[in-house]
């Protein structure tokens, strides 16, 4: 190329000799508009004003300054200046409203949906409802927003609040500038933490739940700020164990008064709706759980609470509203409950208890503070019969040892009143006597025993002093026989009782519409199922999902008989609302027997059983075993007490005369309309109320770990947890067929009536010294509370439970871990570092893991390090494990 180049000359100016002239077209050159001449090279910085070229001699001979200032707030400013500044915000774009040519500068900034102005490359946070504090609603996501050359954008953080989006600005002066991104939500993490060795207040996407009901229950636990989701539809062991760790019950002290009546001297609050209001806010913290609303206001009602005020899901029909400024602050959380005098309590649960194993990597939470104010203070329930006879035998026991020890007739009656108190102590301590009524026994019984001192000095001779000591014992006697004859001092427990179940939806489809509003935020399976049970998405993988309602019908469900799941019973006498059970011989159901069958709804129904009639579905308060979740067959049980148990705790009315005679349980079932059955359908069956000559059932005994359990390699002890189905007393040891009364370990077992829990009654031991085999032969003797004279009414196993346990004879291996993204399976090598990269501002992979071998073929549970935090895997619990994961750029 020859030539001379004039530096600063344009192409038109008329000195040049060019054949290139002015034109009113322009063109965008370094992301401004430039005017153009005839030979199509670029001119000065598009300015209207500078059009004709007579006028305006320099500006189309030489390079010139923009002499134009743009200025988006006056639209002549725009269609006439092409001074752009990506910048600060503006680009050269097509515009054919420019006043000449097709090109004008495009405004970058962007409009957000609260009428915000957001600089181009700005990121920031969208939430559905409010955030925090364990408050996140179900169906509410999180979104990354950005402004990309003057259009929002809206990316969904990974679905069920699998991550939470973080905002920051960064300020200059005045100006500032906000970022934002999708991190992974560490909410199962923060339930770990109650495990111990890590504190709560290091991760800032957790917080410390304080329960504060009562003097004796009182705790901490560490949760999520941010809850995640739960898959609404499919019942699963995950939600169902994360909700059941807020599950707990609070023993409410009761103390019977001089004159009559009971008063409550402990954990009286428990009885009050704040109990159900602080236990709700520690269900809702777990996730989709308990009383609580979806993103749209609308809610239910899943937790059961007994022996107290409930509450109910509109309380929180607030937190469906966003709050400005809420954001996700992932900066150090240094502030935590210093001020309080109780602290995290961690206690493993075993795994199978409440399944959460399967994707915590954590056992549970066990929550027994409240229970040791009343250790402490030895509140307890004593069974009295022969108590008074038992109590002065010992009485004269001790006196006689101590007698001995002096020599004098003056040191033994300074002794005996002594001796008296410590006797009335003693007897308070038999009949269960507390406060005002146990002081005032043990005073009796010290004056009796100075009477009894003072009459015995006088030799048997009766002068008026002595009369005085007479009538002295009569009266102490008499106040003594007064108390333990009216009660007086005793204590009886009230269980305050907390359910916590999966969160379900509200009944029909009025509000699916509410999940396709707003275009940049495509509805999700997640979000629309949590508008209504008749909620469902079309077009689920497609840039049109819609949320609709499926055909609206009226019919109740109806409900039929399923199966008998307990062998040796029988469904009788069906009829289209009733049925009966008993056993195959036609008898009712023995003492302490539990039978377990299933009715069947013809739609997916949710189910509620009583043992009264009631006026409506919601009146009903106990669900069945599926709990809330919508289901085709429904587990309900029948049986599981006795006459003799209810006897012995004094228990009386209406609830022995029905196990007199017959018993109905009476169940309705709800569709996902709401559409409930008017008239109950009622179960029949009765309750042998015989005499007990069947000691304790194995068949029926339930262990954690279960029987036969293989356990991880290198365990060498563990705890033992057995429910028998009924109260007993029970012993193992290592060598079989050895007689009760012989055998060497015995199981600490709980007795009493309020001891039952979901499985029976609960007997605990440590077993040590395991191998890769071991047998423990267990035998048991039930009605623990009869007296030792009728000791041979209790019947006792003649064969042994035989409990086994086997050890893993190797470890668990790590077969392969591999990365699947856009149906490409890539194998990674486990003794190196692999770095993933992608492409977009985001992208999803799924991380899989197959292991082998361990203490179950390679069944096991896999987590994944994240910013140094190890992650439980969803997926998981079995010897393929699959966690999907959406990465951001970079």
């Amino acid at each position: 190329m020859s030539g001379k180049f004039y530096e600063d000359y344009l192409c038109s100016n008329p000195n040049l000799a060019t054949n290139c002239t002015p034109t009113n077209q322009t063109t965008c050159v370094n992301d401004k508009v430039y005017f153009t001449d005839t030979c199509g090279n670029p001119a000065n910085v598009y300015d209207s004003s500078k059009i004709n070229q007579g006028e305006n001699q320099n500006y189309w001979a030489v390079v010139s300054k923009p002499g134009c200032t743009l200025d988006f707030n006056n639209p002549d400013s725009v269609k006439s200046c092409g001074d752009c500044n990506v910048f600060l915000g503006s680009q050269c774009s097509e515009n054919s409203n420019a006043n000449y040519g097709n090109y004008s500068c495009k405004n970058l900034s962007c409009v957000d949906k609260k009428g915000n102005t957001r600089k181009n490359g700005e990121k920031w946070c969208m939430y559905d409802s409010y955030i925090g504090d364990g408050k996140d609603t179900v169906g509410s996501e999180q979104w990354l927003s950005s402004c990309n050359n003057g259009e929002v954008k809206v990316d969904m953080c990974a679905g069920t609040r699998g991550q939470v989006c973080s905002q920051s600005s960064i300020k200059d002066g005045e100006v500032s500038f906000s970022t934002a991104s999708c991190v992974v939500n560490e909410a199962l993490r923060c339930l770990n933490y109650n495990q111990g060795g890590e504190d709560c207040n290091k991760n800032p996407q957790c917080q410390t739940k304080n329960i504060d009901v009562d003097k004796g229950f009182k705790f901490s636990v560490c949760t999520p700020k941010y809850p995640r989701g739960f898959d609404l539809k499919k019942q699963s062991d995950t939600s169902e164990g994360l909700c059941s760790i807020a599950n707990n019950e609070c023993n409410v002290v009761y103390q019977k008064q001089l004159f009559g009546g009971w008063k409550c001297i402990q954990n009286c609050n428990c009885e009050k709706q704040v109990f159900a209001e602080q236990m709700n806010d520690l269900c809702i913290s777990l996730g989709d759980c308990g009383s609580y609303v979806n993103f749209a206001g609308e809610g239910t009602d899943n937790i059961q609470v007994e022996n107290s005020p409930s509450i109910s899901w509109t309380k929180y029909k607030d937190y469906a509203n966003a709050v400005d400024g809420q954001n996700v602050d992932l900066k150090g959380q240094n502030e935590f409950a210093s001020s309080l005098d109780t602290s995290i309590n961690p206690k493993y649960i075993p795994e199978e208890a409440n399944q959460i194993a399967s994707s915590l990597g954590t056992s549970g939470i066990s929550f027994g503070v409240m229970l040791a104010d009343a250790y402490v203070n030895g509140i307890k329930i004593l069974d009295v019969s022969n108590g008074v006879t038992n109590a002065f035998s010992g009485s004269k026991a001790i006196s006689e040892k101590l007698g001995n020890l002096f020599s004098t007739e003056s040191l033994q009656s300074m002794a005996t009143p002594f001796i008296g108190s410590l006797a009335g102590k003693f007897l308070a301590d038999m009949l269960g006597l507390k406060g005002p009524a146990a002081t005032i026994f043990t005073m009796a019984s010290g004056v009796a025993g100075t009477a009894i001192a003072q009459i015995l000095s006088q030799g048997g001779s009766f002068t008026n002093f002595a009369n005085f000591y007479v009538a002295s014992l009569w009266v102490s006697l008499a106040v003594m026989a007064f108390i333990a004859l009216s009660g007086w001092g005793k204590t009886k427990i009230v269980k305050v009782k907390f359910t916590c179940l999966p969160w379900q939806a509200p009944s029909g489809g009025n509000n699916c519409e509410k999940c396709n509003e707003y275009s940049l935020k495509p509805c999700t399976k997640y979000r629309c199922e949590s508008l209504g049970q008749a909620c469902e998405l079309i077009n689920e993988n497609t840039n049109n999902p819609i949320c609709q309602s499926i055909e609206r019908e009226s019919l109740p469900p109806i409900i039929s008989i399923g199966e008998i799941k307990t062998k040796g019973y029988k469904f009788q006498n069906q009829e289209s609302k009733k049925v009966e059970i008993r056993k195959e011989n036609g008898k009712c159901i023995p003492e302490f027997n539990s039978v377990e069958f299933t009715l069947k709804t013809d739609e997916y129904a949710q189910c509620k059983w009583g043992l009264k009639p009631t006026i409506d579905y919601e009146s009903m308060t106990r669900y069945s075993a599926e709990g809330t979740y919508y289901m085709l067959n429904h587990t309900l049980a029948a049986g599981g007490l006795s006459l003799s148990i209810l006897k012995a705790n004094n228990v009386s009315g209406d609830i022995i005369n029905g196990f007199t005679g017959d018993i109905k349980m009476y169940v309705r079932c709800q569709d996902s309309f709401g559409n409930f059955n008017p008239n109950e359908y009622v179960v029949n069956f009765c309750i042998n109320s015989g005499e007990d000559t069947t000691p304790v059932s194995h068949s029926s005994t339930i262990t954690l770990p279960r029987n036969g359990k293989i356990l991880s390699y290198g365990t060498n002890k563990i705890n033992l947890t057995m429910w028998t189905n009924e109260p007993a007393d029970c012993k193992y040891d290592l060598t079989k067929g050895k007689n009760y009364d012989v055998m060497t370990n015995s199981l600490n077992c709980k007795t009493n009536l309020t001891d039952k829990e979901l499985f029976g009654w609960p007997c605990s031991a440590e077993l040590t010294n395991l191998k890769n085999e071991n047998n423990f032969y267990i035998k048991c003797k039930d009605q623990p509370w009869l007296s030792p004279e009728n000791e041979s009414k209790k019947n006792t196993n003649i064969e042994d439970f035989v409990y086994k346990l086997y050890v893993s004879k190797s470890k668990l291996n790590v077969e392969s871990v591999s990365v699947l993204y856009n149906e490409v399976k890539t194998n990674l090598k486990q003794d190196t570092f692999t770095e993933i990269k992608g492409g977009g501002n985001m992208f999803s992979i799924e991380l899989g893991v197959e292991t082998s071998k361990g203490a179950d073929n390679g069944i096991s549970l896999c987590s994944y390090k994240w910013n140094n935090n190890w992650i439980p895997f969803l997926d998981s619990n079995s010897n393929s494990h699959k966690q999907k994961l959406n990465l951001v750029n970079g």
